[in-house]
């Protein structure tokens, strides 16, 4: 059956008035995403992998995360199957959200894309199409010319750390360490959603020396 997703048109005479400054006041807090996948061979190519746990954050609810995992982590506490991620995804779209992350356009969306199974292209490019997205690895990269990862943004700008190095996430969840994992991920979003509202505040991002101007 083939899957269709219509674009979502926001109709400025249709749209109450409450809602406009809910959609206002939630641009500058967008739901932060984060992928722990298998293993990477070629970062050029990203058709062969696929996402072990997906992270979603939300800091408007407050504190709201869903994640959503593979099979062989059902039996973890307060997640949920692959299979929920995309009318979650449906529903954050058409309510007007907007999703952040570090390096989303360059790995977790293509990920999420070429996984057939979890059937989130047309959304996540939904997304894309509407400019319902933050990512600030690439915000950084056009402004600066150069990349700068979370775990540097997270010291200069939070003092705070990530719980592991990203290359050995996947080498965890095929030890079983599945909850590690997830912690792991769930982290992730926190410190993205914490430096990205850093940079809302401030105006700049601290990478542990020079302060970089940011307006996302």
């Amino acid at each position: 059956m083939k899957n269709t997703f219509p674009k979502y048109e926001l109709n400025m005479d249709t749209v109450e008035r409450n809602l406009l400054k809910q959609l206002v006041r939630i641009r500058s807090k967008p739901l932060s995403i984060d992928i722990e996948t298998t293993r990477v061979k070629d970062f050029k190519d990203l058709s062969d992998v696929i996402s072990n746990v997906i992270v979603v954050w939300d800091s408007v609810l407050p504190n709201k995360k869903w994640v959503f995992v593979q099979e062989e982590a059902l039996h973890l506490e307060n997640v949920l199957p692959m299979s929920e991620l995309r009318p979650h995804l449906i529903e954050w779209f058409k309510r007007g959200r907007v999703l952040g992350g570090q390096n989303i356009l360059g790995f977790d969306f293509p990920v999420m894309m070429n996984d057939k199974s979890l059937n989130v292209k047309d959304v996540l490019q939904a997304f894309i199409d509407t400019r319902q997205i933050v990512d600030t690895s690439k915000y950084i990269t056009d402004r600066y010319g150069f990349r700068v990862s979370l775990k540097y943004m997270a010291g200069g700008s939070l003092g705070d750390e990530k719980l592991m190095d990203g290359a050995n996430a996947p080498i965890e969840w095929e030890n079983g360490n599945y909850q590690e994992v997830v912690d792991y991920c769930i982290k992730d979003t926190i410190l993205w959603s914490e430096i990205h509202q850093f940079g809302v505040d401030k105006g700049y991002v601290n990478i542990g020396g020079p302060k970089l101007a940011v307006d996302w």
